[in-house]
């Protein structure tokens, strides 16, 4: 009798009698239980007969060393050796012991870090260490199938579709960087795979008036700290990323000017917004509380760090349940910002300079002009009309807790 698990657990194995265990993205290897004894086996076809080699015993033998040798037998199979004459003593070739996780950081370092910037390199690496090291990182890299790499992804979108999409294209990025630096053979498994199974989800939550009137009304005494408060009110009136805002720094705002620069861009193309006079306000009372030599306008409780984009998401996600308005995030502030802008007259290609969007097709190749005065009036004008919304202007820019 056998059963197909998701992935090992010691847990399962602890429990299992009289069954042989499988895993779904490790196919072939298998766990036969037996009243006491439970033994790593790897069942295989060659030279077309079925064959089986035993790996090892349990709990001797964990997981990841058998997950680690049935890839190395795998991948030794694909390059023409037989698994048995393997565990016999022979050698697998140097290419197929590269490991999913060797190619991920060699991807990080060879290509991501030069063409990123560092928020983008930082985050492909949180992502690699959650999500891919802990299920493929110690597979050897030649022996993920289709298969695999489908059910990989399947399960990543179980818990996150924003997460799958982002994987298989950085996989599949993976592979074609190791196979032009010649560290693997074969196909990219991760190339064209799963096509319509991953849409991608376009959010379109904004803010109407009557929501803002009561947003504004709210904020002061909610349960959200000033710094989130703050950061809110600045990405509200300036359109700017969440992202954005959090990691500024004081040298890369000019009070006296009225700006600030964004060095740092999703776009990658730095860019100097002109504040409205509620956002200057924000910076200006910061600036006085902040303490001398200070770098960040948002700093974290950690030394020489500003506050983590992670700790505005949680503030929202926690306390917004406080107002009696719909689900909303503080990226849907920077949507309702686009919104208003628009209803007030603004024109697209202002309002899209606003949000800090590259233009594409022919007009980004000829249209080079950056509208860096016409948005900043588009942002003073949108904030007076957010002062309108404003129960007690005064207390809505103070912050609260």
């Amino acid at each position: 009798m056998g059963k197909v698990l998701s992935a090992f657990t010691a847990k399962a194995i602890e429990a299992a009698k009289e069954v042989t265990l499988t895993e779904r993205i490790s196919r072939g290897l298998r766990l036969v239980a037996g009243k006491s004894a439970r033994t790593w086996v790897y069942r295989y076809d060659w030279e077309a007969r079925q064959r089986q080699v035993t790996l090892g015993s349990w709990p001797t033998m964990g997981i990841a060393e058998a997950r680690r040798r049935f890839a190395e037998l795998k991948a030794g199979r694909k390059s023409g050796l037989d698994p048995a004459a393997v565990i016999g003593g022979l050698k697998l070739p140097p290419t197929a012991r590269a490991t999913v996780e060797e190619l991920c950081k060699s991807f990080i370092t060879e290509h991501v870090e030069k063409s990123r910037n560092s928020k983008g390199a930082t985050e492909a690496r949180r992502l690699f260490a959650k999500r891919v090291f802990p299920v493929l990182g110690e597979r050897i890299a030649e022996s993920i199938t289709v298969p695999d790499a489908v059910a990989f992804l399947t399960g990543v979108r179980n818990e996150s579709l924003a997460s799958a999409r982002v994987l298989r294209g950085e996989l599949r990025g993976v592979w074609r960087h190791a196979l032009e630096a010649g560290r693997v053979t074969g196909g990219n498994p991760f190339s064209d795979i799963m096509k319509g199974r991953l849409p991608q989800i376009r959010r379109k939550r904004y803010l109407d008036d009557s929501e803002l009137r009561q947003w504004f009304s709210w904020l002061p005494t909610s349960s959200i700290s000033s710094d989130v408060q703050d950061a809110l009110q600045i990405i509200l009136r300036t359109a700017c990323r969440p992202g954005e805002v959090i990691g500024l720094s004081w040298s890369a705002v000019d009070l006296g000017s009225g700006v600030l620069t964004l060095h740092q861009t999703k776009a990658d193309a730095p860019r100097t917004v002109v504040l409205p006079d509620a956002a200057i306000d924000i910076l200006q009372r910061r600036r006085q509380g902040a303490e001398v030599g200070a770098q960040w306008v948002f700093p974290s409780p950690l030394p020489g760090r500003h506050m983590r984009q992670h700790a505005l998401v949680w503030a929202v996600s926690k306390y917004r349940h406080e107002i009696l308005i719909p689900e909303w995030t503080s990226h849907d502030l920077r949507r309702t910002a686009r919104t208003g802008m628009a209803r007030l007259g603004v024109s697209d290609a202002v309002g899209e300079a606003a949000l800090g969007h590259i233009k594409g097709g022919v007009a980004g190749t000829y249209d080079l002009h950056r509208y860096q005065v016409e948005v900043g009036e588009a942002l003073a004008l949108w904030s007076r009309h957010l002062d309108t919304l404003c129960t007690n202007n005064v207390v809505a820019l103070r912050g609260g807790k």
